[in-house]
């Protein structure tokens, strides 16, 4: 997907008027700036959800808008930190189903498709 359909599909999904330049995408995240925070920088995990809510937010020269050179001294440290906190998140809603027919099922799918690929059981 190209800037201008993920800020496409994101706007649809967020109610906000996004231009392909307020949006950038690194790694298994979308990362949007609006004009409301000019200093910050909200981050969606991907696949997006049909009703999008930023999972956290980072500080704008923390993230891809900052440049290239400053996103490279960075970037690896973000993505892991957003990654892992998703993935906590996830495994923190295990609890939530327990005794539920398929209680792992749902983890198993947000996995798979948070990753690209299917995930052993």
């Amino acid at each position: 997907m190209n800037k201008t359909e993920l800020a496409c599909a994101l706007g649809e999904r967020t109610g906000y008027d996004l231009r392909p330049k307020d949006v950038r995408r690194a790694g298994r995240w979308v990362f949007v700036r609006t004009p409301e925070y000019p200093d910050e920088v909200e981050c969606y995990a991907l696949p997006l959800p049909m009703s999008a809510e930023p999972w956290t937010d980072v500080m704008f020269e923390r993230s891809p808008f900052a440049g290239r050179e400053a996103w490279a001294l960075v970037a690896d440290e973000v993505l892991n930190c957003l990654d892992i906190g998703w993935l906590r998140h996830l495994v923190g809603r295990v609890g939530d189903d327990v005794g539920r027919v398929g209680e792992w099922q749902w983890l198993h799918d947000e996995l798979s498709e948070f990753y690209g690929v299917g995930v052993s059981a």
